[in-house]
């Protein structure tokens, strides 16, 4: 099935996404923060976090279907990753101290989506 440039460009970013998300984890070893230290908002922008990537898989499916909702299941997976980026530029994810290449990529991630 032959995707359009610009679902090609979409099924991309949501590649690299989902990607982030991933790598985002505890179980992907670059969040090494402790989970006793995350906050009460940190538990709730957390889940907000997974949610949009669901929102992210269920957004690439939709784009190989050709279906018209894709676009806005991609732009739903991009809003929801706001909470977590303001929380954690803000200080109030976590009560420990962030590692300086979980910013680098947190940011990366952001400015690929704004792309």
């Amino acid at each position: 099935m032959k995707l359009s440039n610009a679902g090609k460009l979409l099924a991309a970013a949501l590649a690299v996404y989902v990607v982030c998300d991933i790598l985002l984890t505890p179980v992907a070893g670059l969040e090494t923060r402790p989970v006793a230290k995350v906050t009460t908002l940190g538990f709730i922008v957390l889940g907000l976090l997974f949610i949009g990537l669901l929102v992210a898989i269920v957004a690439i499916v939709y784009l190989f279907r050709r279906s018209q909702r894709a676009p806005a299941f991609a732009i739903v997976a991009a809003v929801l990753f706001v909470p977590a980026f303001l929380s954690e530029q803000t200080g109030h994810f976590s009560a420990s101290i962030r590692r300086p290449q979980s910013k680098r990529l947190r940011l990366f991630r952001s400015w690929w989506l704004q792309w």
